[in-house]
């Protein structure tokens, strides 16, 4: 606490940081709220403002696509391989802290997610899908295809895919959304039987393809003088779920 509070930068500000008396645990935390402002343009203002405004109102109706961020994979991706190798057995899980494991369950979801995204199938409602009630978080398996895209449309559910692991609920054997799991896997080369053997290091779990930043508010940011020069620019408030990355949607901002 020391440290933070004697942390000083011209173009960084922090709160007044206060030790709390409770831990943050899993499932604590509501969400992450950003301000973030994006300098150095190369765009004319005016410009760069009607564009990102159109992506504020198309991610504010059809979601942001809910990848992992790279710093998820560690400097250069070193954590990738490695990873990979753990879910498929080929590596032992070096300590409880290990990293590797989550960077390989992750790039499998991105991997996921980009496959049903390149097939229109973000927000299609597939035989065995595992969907989520936006509003409670409740999960079950989509049965009838047609009566869930409609409350798919309706903003009521969306489509999650696969953290895979020991102990996670997956699409019932035979339906489109289990096969396209098992696609998956095959590209990696990944066999569905070395997941049961991770026991509790890796039981896996569910994440939504799509999240809705909210609310999305977006500003200019005047020139700044001092303590230093800074440019024009525009200036982005949002919310997002525990787990979801600025930076993906900041990636869809800039391009």
């Amino acid at each position: 606490m020391a440290s933070l509070a004697s942390f000083e930068h011209p173009a960084i500000t922090l709160s007044d940081p206060r030790p709390h008396s409770h831990k943050l645990r899993r499932a604590h935390l509501h969400g992450n709220r950003f301000r973030v402002v994006i300098r150095g343009l190369e765009l004319e203002l005016d410009e760069a403002e009607r564009r990102a405004a159109a992506v504020v109102e198309r991610l504010a109706s059809e979601g942001l696509r809910n990848y992992y961020g790279v710093q998820r994979f560690g400097r250069q991706a070193r954590n990738l391989e490695p990873g990979l190798a753990t879910l498929a057995g080929k590596r032992r899980r070096r300590q409880k802290g290990d990293l590797t494991l989550s960077a390989g369950q992750s790039a499998l979801f991105n991997l996921y997610l980009a496959t049903r995204a390149e097939r229109g199938l973000s927000t299609t409602a597939l035989a065995g899908d595992i969907l989520q009630k936006r509003d409670s978080g409740g999960m079950f398996e989509c049965e009838d295809p047609s009566s869930d895209q409609a409350r798919i449309a309706a903003g009521e559910l969306v489509v999650t895919g696969p953290m895979f692991g020991s102990k996670m609920r997956a699409p019932s054997p035979g339906t489109p959304a289990h096969e396209l799991e098992r696609e998956i896997l095959s590209i990696v080369k990944l066999n569905p039987a070395k997941l049961a053997k991770l026991g509790r290091s890796a039981p896996g779990t569910r994440r939504r393809l799509l999240v809705w930043p909210d609310p999305i508010e977006l500003a200019r940011a005047p020139a700044v003088a001092e303590p230093c020069e800074l440019t024009p620019g525009l200036e982005l408030r949002f919310c997002l779920r525990p787990g979801s990355y600025a930076t993906i949607l900041l990636r869809e901002l800039c391009g």
